[in-house]
């Protein structure tokens, strides 16, 4: 189960952790969804990590003002081998020009 909201939020599973958002198009154009993508940043404390998988499946246009649902997989930014120490943790996703978070979050083994 994913959980979607207009606030970055935590999912947690046993993949790791996930952060669902919603983006909305506010701008007079059409975007290009993958390009916004590899445009996009993590900040996990303080440090940015680019995303690094660069397939994109879903659809690759959105509308102005419309409004895309999706999440963002510690696997799809964080470098392989990245492992995340017990504690609490700050993270942002900066994506399409806008930034969602801060979200600070508890993680354990």
């Amino acid at each position: 189960m994913e959980v979607v909201s207009d606030a970055l939020t935590p999912v947690f599973g046993q993949d790791g952790w996930r952060f669902a958002a919603t983006y909305c198009n506010a701008t007079g154009a059409v975007v290009d969804l993958p390009a916004l993508l590899q445009e996009s940043v993590v900040v996990l404390d303080g440090k940015e990590y680019p995303r690094q998988i660069l397939k994109f499946g879903g659809g690759s246009k959105l509308r102005p003002g419309s409004s895309w649902s999706f999440t963002v997989a510690a696997g799809e930014y964080l470098p392989k081998g990245n492992v995340l120490s017990e504690g609490r943790h700050t993270l942002r996703l900066k994506f399409g020009g806008q930034e969602f978070g801060p979200i600070e979050f508890e993680w354990r083994k």
